[in-house]
């Protein structure tokens, strides 16, 4: 197994690491695991901390019938920052529909315990769609589980996230993943993978894409 821990640079702007992980099999996909290690206002993630994943907090039995929103109230309730933890969860939605990260159920969300009060944690174990599910596991409102542009400001507004700031992270997440096959191969991604992602990644920029072209990444055909 093959791993090197960088700073991520795709999901734009926040404290988040990620893992990239080879298989030593044979046609093996790569992973990119996100984990935590520093906490979202800088501190050094030694020591720790208690962590609850959203599927645990909100009682689901079935942790695969959810959405982004139903997320976005728990913080309201939760969180000691919502007005912080709440555009964070937005940009990882549209991270995840942006990468496309389609096991996002509510296991892969959760908040840490620091001292005396809950905040979101940092994102992980995202991945792209490598065994082409198409449907995110969370849905994004009246869309469902293919979220466009539309879908995602939509979101925003019910998340209590503004216009403003919900087109900034769009803006800042597509513009990060657009290099992502050129991250992907600086850390050992074999080209014949990077290929076989590239529809899908691309299809799915497009969709969460700046209504204005001169402002939109530039994509790959």
């Amino acid at each position: 197994m093959r791993c090197s821990r960088i700073p991520s640079r795709m999901i734009g702007g926040e404290v988040f690491w990620f893992v990239v992980t080879q298989s030593c099999a044979d046609n093996s996909a790569y992973l990119f695991c996100f984990a935590i290690s520093d906490l979202p206002d800088g501190r050094l993630g030694s020591g720790r901390y208690h962590m609850i994943s959203l599927g645990a907090l909100l009682g689901a039995e079935n942790y695969y019938q959810a959405g982004y929103e139903d997320i976005a109230t728990t913080l309201r309730e939760h969180s000691c920052r919502p007005e912080i933890d709440l555009p964070a969860l937005f940009r990882m939605a549209a991270f995840n529909a942006a990468i496309g990260n389609t096991d996002d159920h509510l296991k892969n969300f959760s908040m840490l315990y620091d001292e005396s009060s809950w905040r979101l944690a940092p994102a992980y174990d995202l991945l792209p769609d490598i065994s082409n599910q198409n449907e995110h596991v969370l849905h994004f409102g009246l869309c469902g589980h293919n979220p466009d542009r539309g879908a995602l400001l939509d979101l925003a507004g019910r998340a209590g996230v503004s216009l403003s700031t919900a087109t900034k992270i769009i803006h800042e997440v597509s513009v990060a993943v657009a290099s992502w096959d050129a991250v992907f191969a600086d850390h050992g991604v074999p080209q014949a993978d990077i290929e076989r992602l590239s529809a899908s990644i691309s299809a799915r920029l497009r969709r969460i894409a700046d209504a204005d072209p001169g402002d939109a990444p530039v994509l790959a055909p």
